[in-house]
């Protein structure tokens, strides 16, 4: 690509948040699911959109692959010892679990057992090593066929598949790269255009969601498809840095890693000090805290340095 897009920098740190407000439950969550639950998807999108490239991908995609073991490494280690230490003073925290079919959940669904969140780092390196051989074998062109199949499977079987690195990684990364292969027959669509189509996506999730639940995977990927093209399009027109931008670049993926952590923290400290932290009415703001002290934590990690360690 030959320009940064910040304008997906700053979506990645909406998406971040999004992330967080999936996570730390409160009772108007749920009302927004239709639209929080697009984070992903969309974050997978804006990977494919920016690995892009028609001279390096493989380099980029060798880069990126040795990078998310890395991250993989010490973010499942971290959530293990994490976990111990919980086990070790006898306390219970329930997004922590151990799956039945250890190696198959693991391995296939990408269910790691000492946090349920990384399961995208994992089939996130899964889909980079698939993209890497596509382009290297010069078969990429399959993938372009089966992306289609994999989302009309995943639609029409939303009870039987879930999230992983097949049904959810692989099509929505891919779609990533169509976009940026074939942006330029998107280049005469005004972002007005396109925000009204986000903004129609939104409102069907809120109303066919709520109405038939089998309509949720393909409500999620509308949100999620005209959310990046917005942005894609809003990038072209103000191409400048702001510091929703710069936020994203610096903070989105750290954000996604230790918000649970977080959000741990703020429950320990709730129930030593009986803060009252997750009744009415502080559980409306239970996932701003959290969004807040994750903030924090990765505003240390990147300004001490330590995140050219972890990366």
């Amino acid at each position: 690509m030959s320009q940064r897009n910040y304008a997906l920098d700053g979506l990645k740190f909406i998406l971040a948040v999004f992330v967080v407000f999936i996570h730390q439950k409160t009772p108007y969550t749920t009302c927004l699911l239709p639209l929080l639950k697009s984070a992903v998807p969309a974050f997978l999108m804006i990977s494919g959109y920016c690995i892009y490239t028609t001279d390096n991908l493989e380099v980029r995609c060798v880069k990126a692959i040795k990078h998310m073991l890395k991250l993989c490494t010490w973010s499942i280690g971290f959530y293990a010892l994490l976990r111990l230490f919980l086990v070790c003073i006898g306390r219970e925290v329930s997004f922590m679990h151990c799956s039945i079919g250890m190696v198959y959940a693991v391995f296939f669904n990408n269910d790691i057992p000492f946090a349920y969140h990384l399961w995208y780092l994992l089939a996130y390196v899964y889909v980079l090593v698939i993209v890497l051989y596509a382009f290297k074998w010069r078969k990429e062109h399959y993938l372009y066929i089966v992306v289609p199949l994999l989302f009309l499977v995943g639609f029409l079987c939303e009870k039987v598949f879930i999230d992983n690195w097949f049904f959810t990684g692989l099509p929505y990364f891919v779609t990533g790269l169509m976009l940026a292969k074939y942006r330029n027959l998107f280049s005469n669509i005004t972002p007005n255009t396109i925000i009204m189509s986000f903004l129609v996506a939104v409102a069907l999730s809120f109303s066919l969601g709520a109405i038939v639940s089998e309509f949720n995977r393909i409500c999620v990927a509308l949100v999620a498809f005209t959310l990046v093209c917005s942005a894609i399009s809003i990038g072209r027109v103000y191409t400048n840095e702001t510091v929703l931008s710069e936020m994203g670049a610096k903070y989105s993926l750290l954000i996604y890693v230790f918000h649970p952590f977080c959000g741990i923290i703020i429950t320990i400290i709730d129930e030593t000090f009986a803060l009252g932290i997750k009744k009415v009415p502080f559980l409306y703001l239970y996932p701003i805290v959290s969004l807040l002290m994750t903030m924090v934590l990765s505003y240390m990690i990147v300004h001490t340095g330590l995140n050219k360690i972890l990366k």
